[in-house]
Parts: structure tokens; C-alpha cells; sequence
């Protein structure tokens, strides 16, 4: 569980991304649907905070990620599935450009 935004709205959304990620649902229209408000309304709400969309959800993945890298039942893949990329490699990137390492070296690091 992330540790939700001061912000109601900041903190429903998270929720929902986590919950929508692994079923590739993370969408802003989904997003704004699930929170009962037009895809405007919210992206509006959002700008007035200074967010985008898009950042809010590789927030969401970055820090799922290490907490997913940390549970050793959990193969790369399926954690590319739980953070909803379709490929490791993808997943892989994603992190590499989160951190400038490679997630199965900061398993390996964690095991150790």
C-alpha cells in the first residue's frame, strides 16, 4: 500500500492506479470514470496541482516497484505485469530510467 497524498483526489487516484495497473485500466478516461468526473474535470483538477496524468501513474509505478523488487516470490515478469507493462522490457527501461540501474541488479543487491 502507498502511503496516500494529503489530497483526497491525489490519493483516490493513486488507489485506483494500483488497483488498475496489472489489468492495463490506468487510463485517464478510466481514471476520470472511476472518480465519477469528466476526463476535463479531472485533468483541470490536476493541472490546478500542477500534476499530469502520466506522471502521477510512473509515480505510482516507481514506487510500487520497489516495494514489488523486495518481495523474493515475485519473478521480473510478474512485476512488470503487477506495474501493468505488457514486456519486461519495458519494465526494465522504465526502471533503469528511474534509477540508472537495472532491476534485477538492485534485487541482486537486496538478496546479498
Amino acid at each position: 500500500e502507498l502511503p496516500v497524498a494529503d489530497d483526497d483526489l491525489i490519493g483516490r487516484l493513486q488507489k485506483f492506479v494500483v488497483s488498475a495497473l496489472p489489468h492495463d485500466g490506468a487510463t485517464l478516461s478510466a481514471a476520470a470514470r472511476a472518480l465519477g468526473m469528466s476526463v476535463r474535470t479531472l485533468q483541470r483538477r490536476l493541472q490546478t496541482r500542477g500534476i499530469v496524468y502520466a506522471g502521477l501513474v510512473d509515480d505510482v509505478r516507481r514506487r510500487l516497484s520497489g516495494k514489488y523488487l523486495a518481495d523474493a516470490n515475485l519473478s521480473l515478469g510478474e512485476i512488470a505485469y503487477l506495474l501493468g507493462y505488457s514486456e519486461s522490457s519495458a519494465f526494465n527501461r522504465a526502471y533503469r530510467r528511474w534509477t540508472g540501474r537495472t532491476p534485477s541488479a538492485d534485487r541482486r543487491s537486496v538478496a546479498a
